[in-house]
C-alpha cells in the first residue's frame, strides 16, 4: 500500500473506473453509474495501477518489455535515508534514454505517454514517471528494483518522503451573530 499517495491513487482509480465503464457494453454511461464489480475487477484503489500496468506490459513485444524495464530502471534512484533505502523517481531526457540505448525510436515513449505511465514537460524534452507510487504499486517494477539494487525481499524499502507540510493559515472570519 502507498498511503502517502492515497489521493493520487484514488484519482487514478476513479479515472480508470470512468474509462472502463464508458467503454463498457453500453459505452455511454447514460445512467452515470460506476459499478462496484468494475471497481473490484480493477483491484480497488491499491490495485488499479498494478492491474493496468500489468495489462499494458503484457501487450508489448519481448523487445518492448525489455525497453520498458530499462526506461523505468533508468528513471529511479536508490538513496539512503534515515528510514533505510528509499526509492525516488527522477526525470530523464528523451536524448538521455536514446543515448544509452534504452529506446530506438520514440514510438514506445509515445505509447507510455498515452497510457499515462510517463509524462513529458511542456517542451517535450523531459520525461517523468507519472505516478511516483508506481515504484511500489506495480509488483513487476518493485521486483525489478529489488533485483537491480540487490534489496532482499524481507528488507523494507522506505516510501519516498513527503515534503514538509506547509502551514495553512485560517482566514479571519467574523463570528456568527
Amino acid at each position: 500500500a502507498c498511503p502517502a499517495w492515497g489521493l493520487p491513487l484514488l484519482q487514478y482509480t476513479l479515472e480508470r473506473l470512468w474509462e472502463v465503464e464508458k467503454a463498457g457494453p453500453n459505452g455511454n454511461l447514460h445512467d452515470r453509474k460506476i459499478c462496484l464489480a468494475t471497481y473490484n475487477r480493477l483491484g480497488g484503489v491499491e490495485g488499479a495501477l498494478n492491474t493496468r500496468m500489468a495489462e499494458v506490459y503484457k501487450k508489448r513485444t519481448p523487445r518492448e518489455m525489455h525497453q520498458i524495464r530499462s526506461i523505468l530502471l533508468t528513471m529511479v534512484d536508490l538513496v539512503d535515508s534515515d528510514l533505510g533505502p528509499s526509492l525516488t523517481a527522477r526525470p530523464a531526457t528523451l536524448d538521455q534514454l536514446q543515448q544509452i540505448g534504452k529506446i530506438g525510436s520514440t514510438t514506445l515513449i509515445q505509447q507510455l505517454l498515452k497510457e499515462r505511465i510517463l509524462t513529458k514537460s511542456e517542451d517535450g524534452k523531459i520525461l517523468e514517471i507519472t505516478h511516483d507510487c508506481l515504484l511500489f504499486a506495480w509488483d513487476t517494477l518493485a521486483s525489478w528494483l529489488r533485483e537491480e539494487h540487490q534489496i532482499p525481499e524481507n528488507e523494507t524499502i522506505a516510501e519516498i518522503p513527503l515534503p514538509p507540510e506547509i502551514p495553512i493559515s485560517k482566514p479571519n472570519l467574523p463570528e456568527p451573530a
